[in-house]
């Protein structure tokens, strides 16, 4: 399965959902809605096309926590890891997992 990922801003440069407020640096904003399937490692989040620089690059994303959970972008597997509090301290949400089904992540990337 893979998440539903919403831009809040209308496309433009073609279908680029990314504003800039000045200089090259550019936001995306949005939200991501999880299903009922965590895969252990994390699920496929790759933003690749995102920024429509040359180097198209993506240089960091940053997650609301949401329903006592916390997310992070993993750049070299191109992954979404969910994680939540277990008895050993942060830990992440278990495999095959339906206890995300439905929840809505925001978020925003910044890049070239």
């Amino acid at each position: 399965m893979a998440v539903q990922v919403n831009y809040d801003r209308a496309p433009y440069f073609g279908n680029q959902p990314a504003q800039s407020f000045g200089g090259r640096l550019l936001f995306v904003t949005g939200t991501i809605v999880c299903d009922d399937s965590y895969p252990q490692g994390g699920w496929e989040l790759d933003l690749s096309g995102l920024f429509p620089s040359p180097t198209n690059e993506l240089v960091g994303i940053f997650f609301l926590p949401v329903e006592g959970y916390r997310f992070r972008y993993d750049p070299e597997t191109k992954k979404m890891i969910a994680e939540t509090w277990g008895e050993e301290g942060i830990e992440e949400v278990a495999d095959q997992s339906a206890d995300l089904d439905g929840v809505t992540v925001q978020f925003i990337a910044w890049g070239y």
